[in-house]
């Protein structure tokens, strides 16, 4: 199982990510649901790493990868940070509906959304997660 985690700031910021493990859909080379993971992953740390350099740490082994921004007080004022959010944001967004679609393979946490499958569930899930998500 993939186990994701994504830590927000008290203003929502995502400040750092992990992921461990492998989904275990299927066999190594046939995993769609650990591509997908660790595309969308792979693609924001690239991303990041190519537009911000000097704004984070990461780490990358074997069926584990982490990353953490620079402490908030050094980036602010910072033109990209709202850039950097957005990228986050996505790839958040993104892995929530994969570990929603494949929650026996795919589990996921962020530090101030405790019950955030609850907002994939509401009668309208993008309305919900847009409201949350702007609220900061």
């Amino acid at each position: 199982m993939t186990h994701i985690h994504f830590t927000r700031s008290s203003d929502g910021k995502i400040t750092a990510f992990s992921a461990t493990g492998h989904s275990g859909y299927a066999p190594a080379g046939e995993d769609i649901v650990c591509a997908s993971v660790s595309a969308l992953l792979q693609g924001a740390l690239f991303s990041l790493e190519i537009l911000y350099p000097p704004l984070a740490t990461y780490d990358i082994k074997e069926a584990n990868l982490s990353w953490e921004l620079a402490p908030l007080e050094r980036l602010q004022p910072s033109s990209y940070l709202g850039e950097v959010q957005l990228i986050l944001n996505h790839t958040m967004l993104a892995l929530m509906n994969i570990a929603f679609a494949y929650p026996k393979f795919v589990t996921l946490s962020v530090s101030d959304i405790p019950n955030w499958k609850a907002l994939f569930q509401a009668p309208q899930p993008a309305q919900a997660l847009r409201e949350y998500l702007h609220k900061f």
